[in-house]
Protein backbone atom coordinates (compact mmCIF):
# COMPACT_ATOMS: atom_id res chain seq x y z
CA UNK A 1 0.00 0.00 0.00
CA UNK A 2 1.31 3.31 -0.59
CA UNK A 3 0.39 6.69 1.21
CA UNK A 4 0.89 10.20 -0.90
CA UNK A 5 1.03 13.35 1.46
CA UNK A 6 1.15 16.72 0.28
CA UNK A 7 3.59 18.92 2.17
CA UNK A 8 2.94 22.32 3.38
CA UNK A 9 3.80 23.97 -0.38
CA UNK A 10 2.40 21.52 -2.31
CA UNK A 11 -1.11 22.46 0.07
CA UNK A 12 -0.29 26.17 -0.35
CA UNK A 13 0.15 25.90 -4.37
CA UNK A 14 -4.05 23.49 -4.69
CA UNK A 15 -5.31 26.39 -2.42
CA UNK A 16 -4.38 28.88 -4.20
CA UNK A 17 -5.27 27.24 -7.46
CA UNK A 18 -8.72 26.43 -5.89
CA UNK A 19 -9.56 29.85 -5.00
CA UNK A 20 -8.49 31.03 -8.31
CA UNK A 21 -10.57 28.42 -10.40
CA UNK A 22 -13.57 29.27 -7.87
CA UNK A 23 -13.72 32.63 -9.77
CA UNK A 24 -13.59 31.41 -13.33
CA UNK A 25 -16.97 31.49 -15.31
CA UNK A 26 -16.02 29.00 -17.43
CA UNK A 27 -16.27 26.08 -14.66
CA UNK A 28 -19.70 25.58 -14.04
CA UNK A 29 -18.88 24.36 -10.19
CA UNK A 30 -17.30 27.74 -9.83
CA UNK A 31 -18.89 30.52 -7.40
CA UNK A 32 -20.31 32.81 -9.84
CA UNK A 33 -22.30 30.09 -11.58
CA UNK A 34 -23.40 28.52 -8.22
CA UNK A 35 -23.84 24.85 -9.73
CA UNK A 36 -22.71 22.56 -6.55
CA UNK A 37 -21.10 18.80 -6.26
CA UNK A 38 -23.22 17.57 -3.86
CA UNK A 39 -23.67 17.78 0.07
CA UNK A 40 -20.20 15.65 0.22
CA UNK A 41 -18.42 18.05 -2.31
CA UNK A 42 -16.28 15.75 -4.81
CA UNK A 43 -15.24 19.07 -6.73
CA UNK A 44 -11.79 18.14 -6.95
CA UNK A 45 -9.83 14.83 -7.55
CA UNK A 46 -6.20 14.32 -6.52
CA UNK A 47 -4.09 12.50 -8.28
CA UNK A 48 -0.59 11.10 -7.80
CA UNK A 49 1.26 8.97 -10.69
CA UNK A 50 4.34 7.29 -9.09
CA UNK A 51 7.29 7.22 -11.94
CA UNK A 52 10.95 6.16 -12.02
CA UNK A 53 11.98 9.14 -11.24
CA UNK A 54 9.36 11.11 -9.39
CA UNK A 55 5.64 11.48 -8.60
CA UNK A 56 3.37 13.25 -10.85
CA UNK A 57 0.94 15.32 -8.02
CA UNK A 58 -2.18 16.61 -10.00
CA UNK A 59 -5.56 17.95 -8.76
CA UNK A 60 -8.79 18.15 -10.88
CA UNK A 61 -11.75 20.11 -10.67
CA UNK A 62 -15.05 18.37 -11.54
CA UNK A 63 -15.31 20.88 -14.75
CA UNK A 64 -12.30 19.00 -16.14
CA UNK A 65 -9.39 21.40 -15.66
CA UNK A 66 -6.58 20.10 -14.04
CA UNK A 67 -3.30 21.52 -11.94
CA UNK A 68 0.16 19.94 -11.94
CA UNK A 69 1.33 20.76 -8.99
CA UNK A 70 4.63 18.02 -9.22
CA UNK A 71 7.75 20.01 -8.35
CA UNK A 72 9.73 19.14 -11.00
CA UNK A 73 12.63 20.86 -9.38
CA UNK A 74 13.18 17.96 -7.24
CA UNK A 75 13.60 15.39 -9.74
Amino acid sequence: MSIFKLTDEDSEKVNNWIKEHKQDKNCKYSIPNGQKTGAIGGAYTYSFTPTSIGTIKKVECACGVEFNFTNFDLW
